[in-house]
């Protein structure tokens, strides 16, 4: 079959996706039957321990008459596999299903490995770049999805597709099967067949007089981390294991960068920190340990072989043992690297070397949740509660003394046990400055630092619960966002908040100042009623 695509050394089935190393190999029709020895392997381990015998699966994808089967490679490795019908189906008639391209298989091969390189993204482009070539006049594409597969249901939505019904024990005794739609949007990528973000005119909302523009689904969980790139576009990261990337211009997905692959959506590969290297190098960091290094058009480096803390005897949750809390750019141009900081420990990787440099013990159960340069040779490392000074000698960084204790606990957030520490759960220099801080605190109180006072300068308790996020705009301005669903403006020449943005959907995880009028908040619900919004604000207040 012809193709623009058609790679000229290789066989004429041969197709490529985006990624220069990715090909699509037909795995049906006598000609091919060399692919069927692939697929055979894949489907016997992957789909038979779930489904029983793919016999007949198998014979119908050789026989070929009423549907089309493509291998995905990378390089010389098989990795992936998509299946549909081009017979279209009226199955599901009664429930407004007509004319429809059925989905039979599409998953990752050795998804362990391969999860986050959107692989998952290339099959399903794959399926909206050949069904209309094969299928004529069809409404959409449908799927079933067991409820045990919850990461192939969230990769599904996360596509736009919709749940149009559910079955109780269809397939499996006492588990619902889902049928999920998306209609056909000719010459439409999927990510932009879910619902946009609708405008808002200043001050026409009477609730958000400042909401310029909403992005609503941007990711399906909280989003952890909002961080610009020197390309001018900012990187989103989710707990829903994806990392996408935004065009600041006007607000639209220019790609997902890492996605969650069919059967791969685990909280314990959460994204929970992003930050710029250079103008050319991003890193990522998840809960599991992983850190990653990427070009800043998105495209993956290698992992990085850092030193993690042990497991054993972590004294928090087994997910958390090993979380990234923080990733920091070294300063000092003769050893170009980061910092990490995890529970109980932050190390320094040396990118030039490609070895951990040093690993800083620094408390017995308290987590580093941010590291900041003041000189090559000093930092300030939040360690729980408490902003501690580490100095640098030879290649090891010696405990320099507590510049602010340990703050007294309050009764604990609504819907908790017990007394709520004092942690410090974000941290940044004020504008132009090195030795002024604003610290956001679990507690919900809100603080500025002085580092040569070592010690609090101002405090104010108006969020009603924990502050997960403080964005320093001016140099006497910051904001702050948390689980109360606000977002306060503050200046601290004032003894309360000047101004208070409220109705978002949820809880306020994230800010990030795309430029001088521009604030952009990530917001979510607790109920996941909802997926997480993307809400641009102008801040000239």
């Amino acid at each position: 079959m012809a193709s623009s695509n058609v790679s000229p050394d290789r066989n004429p089935s041969a197709y490529h996706t985006l990624a220069p190393n990715r090909i699509f190999y037909r795995a049906d029709g006598i000609r091919l039957q060399e692919k069927m020895g692939i697929i055979t392997d894949i489907f016997q381990r992957i789909l038979t321990p779930l489904y029983g015998r793919q016999d007949k699966a198998l014979e119908q994808i050789s026989q070929s008459k009423d549907r089309v089967c493509f291998v995905l490679y990378e390089g010389d490795t098989p990795c992936g596999i998509l299946q549909f019908k081009t017979q279209l189906s009226n199955e599901y008639a009664e429930y407004g299903l007509q004319n429809s391209v059925e989905i039979k298989s599409l998953f990752v091969d050795q998804s362990q490995q391969n999860s986050g390189r959107g692989l998952g993204s290339s099959l399903m482009n794959k399926l909206f770049e050949e069904a209309p070539k094969r299928c004529n006049s069809f409404s959409g594409y449908h799927v079933t999805v067991s409820e045990d597969k919850k990461d192939s249901l969230l990769f599904f939505q996360k596509k736009g597709f919709k749940i149009v019904h559910s079955w109780n024990g269809r397939y499996q005794e006492g588990k619902l099967e889902h049928l999920l739609y998306l209609p056909f949007q000719a010459g439409q990528p999927p990510e932009e067949m879910s619902h946009r973000g609708e405008s808002f005119a200043r001050g026409t909302h009477k609730d958000a007089p400042e909401l310029v523009h909403v992005t609503h689904d941007a990711h399906q969980d909280d989003i952890l981390k909002m961080v610009m790139l020197s390309d001018g576009t900012f990187l989103t990261g989710s707990k829903d294991t994806t990392i996408k990337k935004w065009a600041s211009s006007n607000r639209e997905l220019v790609t997902i960068v890492a996605d969650v692959e069919p059967g791969m959506q685990r909280d314990e590969y959460w994204v929970t920190d992003i930050t710029p290297v250079s103008s050319a190098y991003f890193l990522t960091g998840s809960r599991n340990g992983n850190i990653s290094l990427w070009t800043t058009c998105g495209r993956f480096v290698r992992t990085i072989p850092i030193k993690r803390p042990p497991r054993k005897g972590a004294h928090c949750m087994e997910a958390n043992a090993q979380r990234v809390n923080c990733l920091t750019a070294s300063i000092n141009p003769t050893a170009p690297g980061f910092f990490a900081g995890f529970p109980t420990q932050f190390d320094f990787y040396n990118l030039w070397e490609n070895r951990t440099e040093s690993t800083t013990r620094v408390h017995e159960r308290d987590w580093v949740f941010s590291i900041h340069h003041q000189t090559p040779d000093q930092l300030l490392a939040v360690v729980g509660c408490v902003v501690q000074s580490w100095k640098k000698k030879s290649d090891i960084w010696e405990d320099n003394g507590i510049i602010l204790k340990e703050g007294k606990p309050t009764a604990p957030p609504q819907g908790r046990k017990g007394k709520q520490r004092a942690f410090i759960q974000d941290m940044h220099p004020m504008a132009n400055e090195i030795n002024t801080f604003v610290l956001a605190f679990l507690t919900g109180k809100v603080g500025i630092l002085d580092v040569s006072q070592k010690k609090l300068v101002h405090e104010w308790s108006e969020h009603q619960r924990r502050v997960w996020s403080a964005l320093p705009l001016e140099s006497q301005t910051f904001a702050t966002s948390g689980e109360d669903q606000t977002i306060r403006i503050w200046d601290i020449r004032k003894p309360a908040s000047v101004h208070t943005i409220r109705s978002h959907v949820g809880q306020v995880t994230q800010m990030l100042r795309l430029d001088e009028n521009t604030l952009v908040a990530a917001t979510s619900p607790d109920d996941r009623s909802c997926g997480a919004q993307i809400r641009y604000y102008d801040i000239r207040v």
